[in-house]
């Protein structure tokens, strides 16, 4: 196996996941607020890819490698993508806000959220939930990923969706 190759392609993935969460914590910031369930996590994911940030001389993945890499992604991603919600104390369980986390990834459509139809409406706008929470759910997690991802048209999910949400 690969390690040095997995950890690189490891540490993009947490890079990434840490991008993502950069557009909740301006929302956030914008509605007035508490930012540190986004920029805690973000620091966090910059610190856990930092010592993979150096590409290795040999690059090949074979098959065993890439189903390391997908093992360690989903259960990564899905772990630091609870942390939003367990800072906040939106879902202070950490096992309920990682079953939320995977399933936003995985946009199974499953939820421990109650009354969710409202919360598709405009998630800037809805009460009770903050509206950081409503974002990280509704647009990394659900437009980014999950169905949207084996289709090849993640970014035109994420452009649609995010026009669609609100008139």
């Amino acid at each position: 196996m690969n390690y040095q190759m997995i950890g690189f392609v490891i540490g993009r993935i947490l890079w990434t996941e840490a991008a993502l969460l950069l557009l909740p914590a301006l929302v956030a910031l914008l509605y007035g607020e508490p930012a540190l369930p986004f920029l805690g996590p973000i620091l966090l994911l910059l610190i856990a890819g930092l010592p993979f940030r150096k590409k290795p001389k040999q690059t090949s993945l074979y098959a065993r490698d890439g189903f390391a890499v997908v093992a360690l992604a989903w259960v990564l991603m899905s772990a630091f993508g609870a942390l939003p919600f367990v800072i906040s104390g939106y879902i202070p369980h950490c096992i309920d806000a990682f079953f939320e986390t995977v399933s936003g990834f995985t946009t199974t459509g499953a939820t421990i959220l109650t009354a969710v139809e409202p919360l598709s409406q405009c998630p800037a706008l809805l009460p009770p939930a903050p509206a950081f929470s409503m974002m990280w759910k509704l647009y990394p997690m659900e437009c980014c990923s999950g169905a949207a991802s084996p289709t090849g048209s993640a970014a035109w999910a994420c452009w649609s969706s995010s026009w669609r949400c609100c008139p």
